[in-house]
């Protein structure tokens, strides 16, 4: 045999083993390696030229599908949004939001200390060019990616104002997600906060909300959590602890390849005196329930509305090379009386037949639904999964009004400095006539629902965000039975702390 040939055979014969001796160590064991050669083969012996890449991506889905609804595989832009999210950042860009009137595109909300905000710009403002490019033609969509760009970098925006022209010359910033979309007192001693969301600035924005309603003389507080799907767990603890003694059990995790964490409050919380109600829905998950659930079992909470969604599953991303991640779930988190919210049967929440609007939950929940107990010896209610409120209070339905934002929007900015004159206020723009005359003309027969809900439309444009919830608070029963409950006794009556 020739040296050629012996060459061409230990060639071969390394090529055959390579396989084997990478992935020899690899750490998915025996299953592990089947995926990897799964790749060889396809790549090295498959008829066509092969791009493993989305192969695997799609493989990686595939996995994660099979474990839980959480478990996922994350591109490098899905994960950069999770971290930025989790961050409290929202995007990177000058911090605007837009609507299309007649083709032109309006600033209808600027973010607090946000590019647009420090160098003044304004809600009806219209975007003329960026960097030079014309707006004509042009999706909101289109323009609002124009916008966003890399941290710090120049972007040059001209506007039309009144009939002149500005131009503003801004650079890029982290645009904050906010936690507290409102804070505002809806009696005279009453405050309501709406907590939309945990990010690592959510406890800075909780505190600069209570002192603002403190300072208003608010004594007791509605924190509606409706909608909050969760967000960063340890601001959830961190929160919680603001209302609870040094040294009380907020949470504790545990999980198969973990032991349990207990997470205690390190602090004494500033807020352990004044009622306290936490709205909740369907959606209310995750890291909301870790903070609903250790005030309910603490006995500090009266909790209305509906069950939460009931997620008590705790998820990690681990990175590739390329800066995507698999993330998975890492365990599972305990409520301080020992009981899970997690929904372990994969099927939705079974609410009873017939729910009494108002009704305390322990009136229609049967005995045996009641498999533990709060701190005080307090019976908690259990469906299988979520929060179970103290008081069921199901909310309205949302329907859109028929005349539509656009419509409302339009009439804002055809009359903005008559409006902008004339209602200063959340009650002005209530009890304006002109205003509700302009609604029905519009929108004929409307339910006092739905003119309230383009109320509200109207005042987040003349006024803020904060406005819009003001506003929706006038009709908003589940609001309403909150009220009800911090003046009847009831904390009394259910042996909650105040």
């Amino acid at each position: 045999m020739s040296c050629t040939t012996i060459k061409s055979w230990i060639i071969l014969l390394f090529i055959a083993i390579l396989p084997s001796l990478v992935f020899s160590q690899y750490y998915g064991g025996e299953d592990g390696k089947k995926l990897d050669w799964a790749l060889f083969y396809l790549s090295n012996h498959y008829v066509d030229s092969v791009d493993t890449k989305p192969i695997a991506e799609v493989a990686l889905r595939a996995i994660a599908a099979e474990l839980d609804p959480y478990s996922v595989y994350q591109t490098a832009e899905q994960l950069r949004k999770q971290k930025q999210a989790d961050n409290g950042v929202q995007t990177i860009g000058v911090g605007v939001n837009l609507i299309m009137i007649d083709e032109k595109p309006y600033i209808t909300s600027v973010f607090p200390n946000s590019p647009a905000a420090m160098d003044d710009i304004r809600v009806g403002d219209v975007i003329d060019k960026i960097d030079g490019q014309s707006m004509a033609g042009i999706t909101t969509d289109s323009i609002s990616r124009l916008l966003i760009g890399e941290y710090d970098t120049p972007v040059k925006i001209k506007l039309k104002r009144d009939n002149k022209s500005l131009t503003k010359k801004l650079k890029r910033q982290r645009i904050p997600l906010v936690s507290v979309e409102a804070a505002f007192k809806v009696d005279r001693a009453i405050g309501l906060i709406r907590l939309r969301r945990f990010t690592i600035k959510t406890v800075e924005e909780f505190h600069a909300a209570m002192e603002q309603l403190k300072a208003a003389g608010a004594e007791d507080i509605i924190i509606d959590m409706r909608g909050n799907n969760g967000g960063v767990f340890t601001a959830a603890i961190e929160l919680a602890s603001q209302f609870l003694a040094k040294g009380s059990l907020i949470v504790y995790t545990d999980g198969h390849m973990t032991e349990r964490k207990d997470h205690i409050s390190e602090i004494d919380g500033p807020y352990q005196m004044g009622k306290v109600v936490i709205l909740t829905d369907g959606v209310t998950a995750s890291s909301s329930e870790v903070f609903i659930g250790a005030l309910q079992d603490w006995d500090r909470v009266m909790v209305i509305g509906t069950p939460s969604f009931g997620k008590g599953l705790i998820q990690q991303s681990y990175g590739f090379s390329d800066s995507s991640a698999l993330r998975i779930t890492i365990g599972k988190y305990f409520r301080p009386s020992g009981q899970s919210v997690q929904n372990s049967s994969k099927q939705s929440l079974t609410l009873p037949s017939e729910i009494c609007v108002g009704c305390e939950t322990r009136e229609y929940i049967n005995e045996q639904s009641i498999p533990h107990q709060t701190m005080s010896g307090r019976a908690l209610y259990s469906l299988g999964a979520g929060i179970v409120p103290d008081v069921m209070h199901v909310g309205d339905k949302y329907e859109r009004p028929n005349l539509g934002y656009r419509v409302v929007a339009r009439h804002y900015f055809d009359h903005k400095k008559e409006l902008d004159s004339s209602l200063g206020s959340v009650p002005e723009l209530m009890a304006d006539r002109d205003l509700d005359q302009f609604i029905s003309l519009k929108d004929p027969g409307i339910s006092t629902r739905n003119r309230i809900e383009a109320k509200g439309w109207l005042a987040a444009l003349l006024l803020n965000t904060e406005a819009y919830y003001e506003v929706k608070s006038y009709q908003d029963r589940t609001v309403g039975e909150a009220l009800k409950r911090l003046k009847d006794g009831s904390f009394d009556q259910f042996r909650i702390k105040y």
